[in-house]
């Protein structure tokens, strides 16, 4: 096995269809990347770790690793939203390798070195790929699928010289369509009573994601150093923009960039963003359904905002024409709008249906038949960034109390009674201060924009081109 490979860190970027991209890599003989992104949180455990185990080796490093990331030996395990439990023509395969073979050569890799978040990585993907196929002597680069752009200083202290290969996509496009792949992800990660109660952060998350992943990786790492892949060029131009991308990379193209797979098994996406089971990019990503979702003032907003990467990545702006004094007035002035989302979510909370079904959910979370989430173990509740100011994993009383009664096999009816009430009543409260403090999170949303505005106007960025960047269809 070749030790001196060059890793790239798949990121986000302003963009989304990370996996999309990651399938069309992953047959490429001279490429290591492990399937969706199990590794999402390493660097958050890896930091936890050094301050909390009590031995401080290899052996102990690579148990804990086993468990907190069992779904890099097993995707069934810990499964996350990647269709990485669909795969096959049949749509029921998964991804799995041996894991006495991955845990015994990964030691023998590691035996002798230095400890450190760098040698583990790299071990844990040559590994992989030793195990995991037969390929072992040819391979040339790693794809590590970051994923976050909150980690990538990690990635940089390790990987000095490593570099990013970031998405873009049209940002009117995109809004809308995170928006709900947001609220599908908390439906499934989320107890129901909590998934409506924190719906008031799909908007001000997105506008995060939307404003500020892609400055923020200009602001840690040379342009030169980064490739941005157009997720409508993978619909319109998939063989040019694959062909260009292993040129850059510096790797010769082959036919399998063009099918999406992981570990060779056909890849049809995941139920969770609503694409149906599909083999290709999704038509929907070139659609302009968008424009009869959008109003004209969100639509100048995000024209606005992003002008400079859209302009630089050839969507053509339609509203706000001139980036000049008198333009960028009116944006500062309409930012201050509440936007028809913000709108939405009040009308939300205040539905009646809405409230009967979570005063539904809090009654069966309540009952000692259901099994209500445990936000303690796993690492999504724990460093996700979209839930890491919600501090899940701090576990209120009133939650506490049915989740004991929930493993118990017996307990007095009385007691019972009384903490479910006691839930019922617990959530509602929570839910009356979130929608009273909604405005709170309009005014986050607000500085969230203008800090968007006054990166773009002030720091001049140089946006790097996509990858292919024939004119958009």
């Amino acid at each position: 096995m070749n030790n001196n490979l060059e890793i790239y860190a798949l990121l986000t970027g302003s963009g989304i269809g990370t996996k999309p991209l990651q399938s069309f890599l992953d047959g490429h003989p001279k490429i290591i990347t492990i399937p969706g992104y199990p590794l999402v949180y390493f660097y958050p455990h890896w930091k936890h770790w050094e301050e909390t185990l009590n031995e401080w080796s290899w052996d102990s490093i690579v148990k804990i690793f086993t468990e907190r990331h069992a779904s890099v030996i097993d995707s069934r395990l810990i499964p996350g939203f990647n269709g990485l439990t669909t795969l096959g023509d049949n749509g029921d395969d998964h991804v799995e390798i041996d894991k006495v073979k991955f845990i015994k050569y990964l030691k023998e890799y590691l035996h002798g070195k230095k400890i450190s978040s760098m040698t583990f990585l790299l071990g844990v993907h040559i590994i992989y790929a030793m195990v995991s196929n037969t390929n072992k002597n040819n391979y040339k680069i790693i794809i590590f699928h970051l994923h976050n752009v909150q980690y990538l200083r990690y990635f940089l202290d390790d990987f000095p010289e490593g570099k990013v290969i970031s998405m873009s996509r049209d940002p009117r496009a995109n809004i809308g369509g995170r928006i709900k792949s947001a609220h599908n992800v908390d439906n499934g990660k989320l107890n129901k009573t909590d998934a409506i109660i924190y719906q008031k952060y799909n908007y001000i998350n997105v506008c995060k994601s939307l404003y500020h992943d892609t400055y923020n990786i200009l602001d840690e790492m040379k342009p030169s150093n980064i490739a941005i892949v157009g997720l409508e060029n993978l619909y319109y131009n998939l063989e040019q923009t694959m062909q260009n991308l292993s040129n850059w990379i510096g790797i010769e193209f082959n036919s399998s960039m063009l099918i999406m797979t992981f570990s060779g098994k056909t890849w049809w996406g995941d139920k969770v963003y609503n694409m149906g089971r599909l083999n290709s990019i999704n038509p929907r990503v070139v659609s302009t359904g968008w424009k009869s979702g959008l109003s004209l003032i969100e639509w100048f907003i995000i024209e606005g905002l992003s002008y400079q990467i859209m302009t630089n990545h050839g969507y053509k702006v339609e509203k706000y024409k001139k980036d000049n004094i008198v333009y960028r007035l009116i944006l500062f002035v309409l930012i201050l709008l509440p936007s028809s989302y913000e709108i939405q979510t009040i009308k939300y909370y205040f539905n009646p249906k809405k409230y009967i079904e979570f005063l539904k959910a809090s009654i069966n979370e309540s009952n000692k038949k259901s099994h209500l989430k445990d936000y303690t173990i796993n690492a999504t509740y724990l460093y996700k960034w979209s839930y890491i100011d919600l501090k899940l994993w701090k576990t209120p009383m009133y939650k506490r109390f049915i989740i004991n009664l929930q493993k118990s096999s017996d307990c007095n009816i009385v007691i019972y009674n009384l903490c479910r009430v006691n839930y019922v009543v617990s959530v509602h409260i929570k839910l009356l201060f979130s929608i009273l403090l909604y405005p709170v999170t309009y005014i986050k949303r607000v500085f969230i924009m203008y800090r968007a505005l006054y990166r773009r106007f002030f720091k001049r960025y140089h946006i790097p081109p996509l990858i292919y960047s024939m004119p958009l269809k």
